[in-house]
């Protein structure tokens, strides 16, 4: 994200939308916040993604980047004549637990006072997240079909990145969506570069090593299972996207 707003000069959609004097207003306005442009819209929840709809944010040409994970209510922001894109970075599933609870620790007391282990079987810990949100099953039990669903929409959708390949994955988004620093280059790809260093260093697990088969991994994987089968096809696509671009034009991994 801090590329594309800090860096490349996008104008988001995202949480900040609700936080500005123009959240009520019934026209899309941009705003800056930390030297980022966004609107004045919301997508990070239902209620923001149906006002969006209602004062036509996509048709106001006015956003670049629309961030989300709520995969089914903002396709209704779309129409045949304003369409959109997909893309998405997916982080290990296990990995991507243990970093949620090592920062949920430090804003929820009760979380705080929970081991990895009693997180991983507590009502706090999230269940298959990326099944659920590319799926639309974000209540109630996740089946096979759910997983099936997900992996569609990520084979047909969707221009799939990896957390542990970032900066081939940037590159294949830049080449995809024509993204380019054309304004100060220079400046430009000095602070992709730095962001990119940024990036490893905040979502690094600051506590305990997890390693597999110990019980940290056993209990997160356990609510993580469809996710970690999401997550191997999404490896797999991410090797055969590579036939989207001109050989040579993006790294293989």
């Amino acid at each position: 994200r801090d590329i594309l707003g800090m860096c490349l000069g996008a104008t988001l959609a995202a949480e900040q939308g609700s936080q500005n004097a123009y959240s009520t207003d019934q026209n899309v306005e941009i705003f800056k916040q930390d030297d980022v442009k966004y609107v004045n819209v919301d997508t990070t929840y239902v209620g923001g993604i149906e006002r969006g709809k209602k004062i036509n944010l996509v048709a106001s040409g006015l956003v670049d980047i629309i961030i989300s994970p709520y995969v089914a209510p903002i396709s209704d922001l779309f129409t045949p004549m304003n369409r959109g894109r997909m893309f998405t970075i997916v982080r290990h599933p296990i990995f991507r637990a243990a970093a949620q609870y090592e920062h949920l620790k430090t804003v929820d007391r009760d979380i705080a006072q929970m081991t990895m282990v009693q997180y991983a079987s507590s009502k706090k810990i999230e269940n298959n997240w990326m099944t659920r949100f590319l799926s639309n099953k974000l209540t109630g039990e996740v089946t096979s079909e759910h997983l099936v669903f997900a992996k569609e929409v990520l084979r047909t959708k969707c221009l799939v990145g990896l957390f542990d390949n970032m900066w081939a994955s940037l590159k294949r988004f830049e080449e995809y969506y024509g993204w380019q620093y054309v304004t100060d280059p220079g400046n430009q790809y000095q602070c992709r570069k730095q962001a990119l260093v940024d990036n490893v260093d905040r979502y690094q697990i600051k506590g305990k090593e997890i390693k597999e088969g110990d019980n940290e991994w056993t209990m997160l994987l356990w609510q993580n299972k469809f996710d970690m089968k999401l997550f191997h096809y999404a490896q797999q696509l991410f090797k055969e996207q590579v036939s989207l671009f001109p050989e040579g034009k993006v790294p293989l991994q």
